[in-house]
């Protein structure tokens, strides 16, 4: 009986943290190539567009392709789709990963897998840099490990991490932004100050939503300026006010210019096609905002973590509230303003929860800073009697490692094998393998072509590598719409269904011949009837 209660006592007695900043980010590394195994992207990383948001993956690529063709600049982006103006003029997001990826094709060759990997390694290094933060901050290694490679199993975090969208890339864009910052918070060297407001400068480019961070960290410096911040006597996070003025003014400036560039610019070419504002909960109706309610809690919310995360970060939140005294002043504050921006993101982008689940991705950085928050605050000597440390909890949290990985590989698996890629399965696979054929046919780039049945922007325009019209553009039911497009040069039409002759019996008329048939896409010749 003395064994058996001491081998317990040793399970939970209190041990000093696991502290070996040295080895860590091999470690990590070997853990983030071991994941990707689990998650597929050996497999994954070959594959075209498809899966979850499909419509959203082919839009940016369509933007980067029109670069990599010298068909479009840096400051006038273009897609597949010609839009209104005959040109497919629009924008969104600042293009800065759309024209370095366009630059590599023009290296090695046009491949998917170069943005995937660009991606991927920006993430990487993101994590790299939560993992020195956590270690700065925590003097632990084991929790550091742990709590980076929670991140690495957020469904959302690893579909987007190895995708083509810029939502994971601005999120980890803040993230190395944060780790410059507690450089800063350590050794007060305005440089790292400056390296801060340029990622989260970056991020915000890339997705004003990624600007919770930056608004937080402002939120930090005004609390300390009006003496708000308690701190001990003469001590100061921000020694120089105007080394933190000045830059967050060029953020905003910049920001400020480049949403209204990309209104003007919309506006210029008559381009609706990206959303340059808010959709907020109060233009929706009760029944409206119950959809987007079920909908999240039946479909998307175990994707951003395996449920019991969701709990776990609700309870870290709520200790770190409680026990306010043992925490760390600016971590504490931190995590408040983020929680408070979390909410303000979710009131303002409420509309497009339903059914954008990455609309979500900056919001992983309230459980980045709840964990922060969380095991600063236990690793405070005061707070030891709780044995964070034990054998036990170490075991514990590999445990429930173990079992969020799992949980992520499953839904990583059903985005690419279940119902989230059923159009790729069975409307849009001949499109990928379709260009060779239609170069044969004579329809080379500079043809202009309608896609019956594709409701999307540029999905089947991207993959058949053509430019021209989907239905999203063009209602296929409107015969002037269809003469209109004539008119502006389309010159053949493509369907995987059967056209409708009752509600769009102008297209027996706009039809002059059937040209070739690949796999399930029927190509047929257009123009004015004799």
């Amino acid at each position: 009986m003395k064994l058996k209660a001491g081998f317990l006592n040793n399970l939970v007695s209190k041990r000093a943290p696991l502290y070996i900043p040295k080895y860590s980010p091999l470690i990590l590394l070997s853990l983030i190539i071991a994941l990707s195994f689990f998650y597929n992207y050996h497999e994954i990383v070959n594959l075209q567009p498809q899966g979850t948001h499909q419509w959203r993956q082919c839009d940016c690529l369509a933007i980067t392709a029109k670069f990599y063709h010298n068909e479009s600049s840096f400051f006038q982006p273009e897609v597949y789709n010609l839009l209104e103006d005959n040109e497919g003029r629009t924008l969104s997001e600042f293009p800065l990963i759309y024209y370095i990826v366009s630059l590599l094709w023009k290296l090695f060759g046009k491949h998917e897998w170069i943005f995937r990997l660009v991606n991927f390694a920006i993430s990487v290094g993101a994590m790299l840099a939560m993992l020195r933060m956590f270690e700065r901050m925590t003097r632990d290694s084991f929790w550091s490990l742990f709590c980076t490679a929670i991140l690495f199993t957020s469904g959302i975090y690893v579909y987007y991490t190895f995708n083509f969208l810029m939502n994971t890339t601005a999120f980890n864009m803040a993230l190395i932004g944060w780790y410059f910052f507690f450089r800063y918070y350590e050794n007060g060297r305005n440089r790292e100050l400056y390296f801060t407001f340029f990622f989260f400068l970056l991020g915000g480019l890339l997705k004003i939503s990624s600007l919770i961070s930056f608004i937080s960290l402002c939120g930090l410096f005004v609390m300390e300026w009006l003496k708000w911040l308690p701190r001990k006597r003469n001590e100061t996070l921000f020694k120089n006010r105007w080394a933190f003025i000045i830059p967050a003014v060029g953020v905003i400036i910049v920001i400020l210019s480049w949403v209204n560039y990309s209104i003007s610019y919309n506006s210029k070419w008559n381009s609706s096609v990206f959303l340059v504002g808010i959709l907020p909960i109060w233009e929706l109706t009760i029944e409206e905002i119950s959809r987007i309610i079920d909908s999240v809690r039946h479909i998307w919310l175990e994707e951003y973590f395996y449920r019991p995360l969701h709990y776990l970060f609700i309870a870290g939140l709520l200790a770190t509230w409680v026990f306010y005294i043992r925490s760390n002043r600016s971590v504490y504050f931190l995590t408040t303003f983020i929680s408070i921006g979390f909410v303000g993101i979710v009131v303002f982008f409420f509309a497009p929860l339903g059914q954008h689940d990455y609309y979500v991705i900056d919001l992983l950085m309230l459980s980045v800073f709840i964990m922060l928050a969380f095991f600063t605050m236990m690793q405070k000597e005061d707070s030891q009697d709780v044995r964070i440390n034990s054998i036990l909890l170490r075991i514990a949290a590999l445990v429930l490692l173990i079992l969020s990985v799992s949980h992520t590989s499953e839904k990583m698996e059903g985005r690419y094998h279940g119902w989230h890629n059923n159009r790729h399965q069975t409307q849009f696979y001949g499109f990928a393998e379709i260009e060779p054929y239609l170069d044969s046919l004579g329809i080379d780039r500079s043809t202009k072509v309608i896609s019956y049945d594709d409701p999307s922007i540029n999905i089947s325009l991207y993959l058949m590598n053509r430019q021209g019209w989907s239905g999203y553009a063009t209602n296929m039911n409107d015969s002037t719409a269809i003469a209109r497009r004539i008119e502006m040069g389309a010159e053949y039409v493509l369907h995987t269904g059967e056209i409708d002759t009752v509600l769009g019996s102008h297209w027996k008329h706009f039809i002059l011949s059937k040209v070739g048939q690949f796999e399930n896409i029927s190509i047929k010749r257009i123009g004015f009837p004799d």
